[in-house]
């Protein structure tokens, strides 16, 4: 079985988490009017988990990302995908960050602080106690980047060069960033940019604490 489909029970129970604990505590500090959870499954596959309608009228997307393989012990980093190999075309594909066709205004990134299983086979809401949320504008990630030197035209050439054309694994983009090649363990084989969690808290538009008592914007 591949990861993206291990992860499904993982990602609906913490998704029920965030709609009962997060969302709704989100609207009240933010302003903002509602919030609507995406069911349909070709809108999820374009990045789209949650709708949220600001006062002005204005929808914005985000895409639910996770720590889901660390939970209890969160990495001070997060992996941001680049390629993967998809098994359905049997080719190379773009992965979330990069691919043009998704509608993520922003990434919600979840660490998994505290659970009381990490059994993702079969976790359920009530298992969770305590995560730590940042809100991240995708384009501000993106603008990181180039800022670097790294624009996504390039980012994808060196992830072509590591799959196909050297024995790398990894590349460094800065003393907080890298391009790393999984090889082994993950069907995909994916690519993935790792950005210190230091630099993405200063990208955040929020960055939250949250158990079943208590959402707090830090």
């Amino acid at each position: 079985m591949s990861n993206r489909q291990s992860d499904t029970r993982g990602e609906k129970a913490l998704g029920l988490f965030l709609d009962h604990y997060f969302y709704p505590k989100l609207c009240e500090i933010e302003g903002f009017n509602t919030v609507k959870r995406v069911y349909d499954a070709n809108e999820q596959k374009l990045g789209a988990d949650i709708h949220i309608v600001l006062p002005r009228g204005e929808t914005l997307v985000f895409d639910e990302k996770a720590q889901l393989h660390y939970i209890n012990a969160p990495r001070r980093t997060f992996a941001f995908e680049v390629s993967y190999y998809n098994d359905e075309t049997g080719g190379i594909s773009d992965g979330w960050l990069v691919n043009n066709d998704n509608k993520t205004d922003y990434y919600v990134l979840v660490w998994i602080d505290s659970a009381r299983s990490d059994q993702l086979n079969r976790i359920v809401e009530d298992d969770f106690n305590e995560i730590t949320v940042a809100a991240v504008a995708k384009k501000r990630i993106i603008y990181y980047l180039e800022r670097l030197g790294y624009p996504v035209k390039r980012i994808k050439k060196i992830s072509r060069d590591m799959r196909f054309n050297n024995n790398k694994n990894y590349f460094k983009l800065s003393e907080d960033a890298f391009l790393y090649f999984t090889k082994e363990g993950y069907e995909e084989k994916p690519i993935n940019i790792v950005i210190d969690r230091r630099i993405l808290w200063t990208l955040a538009s929020g960055i939250y604490k949250v158990d079943r008592k208590n959402c707090v914007k830090l």
